[in-house]
């Protein structure tokens, strides 16, 4: 729906001014997919990035306006010597797109700390140190764009993806609050937030080292999610419209937007969710939102401990017991004499 809300805002740059485009995370299907696309279009000069090139030389061919090159979003002096080849280049960078991403499946119990700190540089850590250095640039030339591909993740959390939503809810809260900083300035803020992504990459899960495997179920406590969840997922992403080569034009028409919204859902379930979660009251939301979830009911059973009681049956318990004790003798003759 985007491009027929915001068609008016579309604009294409002059013959005189090419806008430089720094594209990083792509060797991913997101990231190849729209880095195709943009080659396809020479009033933009390009550069793709990746850690690993392999994966990106047999789709993408440079040329003048597009420049394949190393750079790993995590690591330091290697952000510090692609920024450093590219104003040398080509003296500037306009518009900066992340499509680095990183998702292992596990509760949070199971998760290492090592897998947490591998979510939180990928996909916030890098990308926002990268931000910061091309930003005195940015703001010196009074315009510039930064998209972030993110993910319905960093709206809703799901159950056995507790890093990744931790990881894509810090990137969430940084870009908002660099909104407001970066308005002033004439540099634009925004997410590109798909859902569910009907692609082959996404397909395949990975799971966190710690994931227990013992067969006595004491030590797996949260199997019957891993069980429910895994394919429910996928057959949500089977079953998905949304595709990396849809995510790759949503961007493009992101990128020709004068003023483009912070908040861009990608696909019809992050739509759903965006305005589901924001319309649907908080203390009601989690408890239907998990009713929802294929399994939930029966998670568990086998080692729980809980002591669970239907909720209006509390509630009433908890109504007889003020009213035992507001009616009770002492209380009544307290009441009395004052």
């Amino acid at each position: 729906m985007y491009k027929y809300i915001y068609w008016y805002k579309f604009a294409t740059p002059t013959q005189d001014y090419k806008p430089v485009i720094l594209l990083t995370g792509g060797s991913s299907e997101v990231g190849i997919a729209t880095a195709k696309l943009l080659s396809e279009h020479p009033e933009y000069r390009l550069i793709v990035t990746a850690r690993d090139l392999t994966n990106i030389t047999p789709h993408i061919t440079e040329s003048d306006h597009v420049w394949v090159m190393p750079l790993d979003v995590v690591d330091e002096e290697s952000r510090k010597t692609a920024v450093a080849k590219i104003f040398e280049r080509w003296g500037r960078v306009d518009i900066y797109i992340n499509t680095s991403d990183i998702c292992y499946r596990s509760s949070l119990e199971e998760t290492k700390d090592q897998d947490d700190l591998l979510h939180i540089q990928k996909n916030y850590l890098g990308p926002v140190s990268l931000i910061r250095m091309l930003l005195p640039k940015m703001r010196k030339n009074g315009k510039g764009k930064i998209i972030n591909i993110s993910s319905v993740s960093g709206l809703l959390a799901f159950p056995t993806m507790s890093s990744y939503s931790a990881s894509k809810y810090a990137l969430e809260g940084a870009m908002e609050a660099l909104w407001y900083e970066l308005r002033p300035f004439g540099i634009d803020v925004s997410l590109v937030q798909p859902g569910f992504i009907h692609s082959e990459q996404h397909s395949r899960i990975k799971f966190s080292e710690s994931k227990s495997t013992s067969t006595d179920a004491h030590d797996r406590p949260y199997q019957d999610m891993y069980n429910d969840m895994i394919p429910f997922v996928a057959s949500l992403k089977n079953r998905s419209l949304s595709t990396p080569q849809s995510i790759a034009e949503l961007t493009y028409n992101v990128i020709r937007t004068e003023r483009p919204p912070l908040w861009v859902p990608a696909s019809f379930d992050a739509e759903f969710f965006y305005y589901f979660k924001r319309w649907f009251p908080r203390r009601i939301f989690l408890p239907f939102f998990y009713w929802l979830l294929p399994g939930s009911k029966h998670w568990g059973q086998k080692i729980t401990r809980k002591h669970d009681t239907i909720w209006i049956v509390r509630a009433f318990r908890n109504i007889v017991r003020y009213l035992s004790r507001r009616l009770s003798p002492t209380e009544l003759k307290k009441s009395s004499s004052s």
